[in-house]
């Protein structure tokens, strides 16, 4: 009695459940279509945020900050070896900061035995042969990265030279730039031009039945909307000045010296790069016109690129 009960409700189930072939394709398909329309706003969300997280990661990033006068690297580093580093060790230790955090091997005496070390002044001094006059290629060679490019700018206006380092920087490299009798490392720059890895229309995405679409992503920089500086400001060259006031292009302004204690000069992209002062203590991240040589960005010889 129970069984035929049991085979009865199975029955009458499956009989409320019967739909036709035709209403079960129009079902599918619906349900498709609908998936469709979610997979392609995902796609949209998707290929967004990918456009924003890496240009927000190129320009976020920045290299590790060693001073050419000491630090954690030199305990242990023999007097001699150190204080050539301290006077002449600029280049070899904008090397280190743009290869770390990659090691060669060296035998390094502050701890009396041969090893694969990270990237610091005196291990890149030990990898370039103990010396601080930089072979950009054995550097390159000791600590495994595929090739370095040195780029002149004989004849180069500044706003050339500018667009070249601001283009090696949004492409995620670091340069070492060559001053009259120095070494700096670019690390940051407010953008005058637009992000060139984006240089075509991202065209539109159709998300079948809805609206939304996305059109001419190539045109908007998504994270850096800077024009250049005004050609000329009432500004007297007696104003004082805070750390990270615009300095106007036309105008020779001298900061209060309990301040920063460094003459800010006509140069127009003086503040809008950052670089890495080697020769300072407390050089991490500072306009371009606080380099040690006082250079403008005419005056930057050539840069040299490491790629990975």
């Amino acid at each position: 009695m129970t069984e035929t009960h049991t085979l009865v409700g199975l029955t009458n189930t499956r009989q409320s459940i019967r739909i036709s072939l035709p209403d079960l394709v129009k079902t599918i398909r619906k349900e498709v279509e609908g998936m469709k329309r979610i997979i392609s706003l995902l796609l949209v969300v998707v290929f967004v945020l990918g456009i924003s997280v890496s240009t927000a990661s190129a320009a976020s990033s920045t290299p590790i900050f060693y001073s050419q006068q000491g630090g954690s690297w030199d305990d242990g580093v023999p007097s001699a070896t150190l204080a050539e580093i301290n006077e002449s060790g600029c280049a070899i230790t904008c090397c280190s900061m743009v290869l770390y955090p990659s090691r060669a091997k060296i035998f390094d005496e502050r701890v009396g035995y041969e090893r694969w070390a990270y990237a610091d002044p005196y291990v890149t001094f030990r990898a370039n042969g103990d010396t601080c006059y930089a072979d950009w290629e054995r550097i390159r060679r000791e600590y495994g990265w595929s090739k370095v490019v040195q780029q002149s700018y004989s004849g180069w206006t500044d706003d050339d030279i500018a667009q070249d380092i601001d283009n090696e920087l949004w492409s995620g490299r670091f340069p070492i730039g060559q001053v009259p009798g120095h070494f700096i490392l670019f690390v940051d720059s407010i953008s005058f031009y637009p992000d060139p890895r984006i240089t075509q229309d991202a065209g539109s995405v159709d998300l079948a039945e809805s609206d939304v679409s996305v059109q001419d992503v190539g045109s908007i920089n998504l994270t850096k909307l800077a024009s250049r500086p005004p050609a000329k400001a009432q500004v007297s060259p007696a104003t004082p000045v805070q750390p990270g006031d615009i300095v106007p292009p036309d105008e020779d302004i001298t900061l209060d010296s309990d301040e920063i204690g460094i003459t800010a000069t006509s140069d127009p992209y003086g503040m809008y790069f950052w670089i890495h002062e080697p020769w300072y203590i407390d050089g991490e991240r500072i306009y371009f016109y606080q380099n040690v040589k006082g250079a403008k960005l005419e005056d930057v010889v050539k840069t040299v690129r490491y790629y990975k």
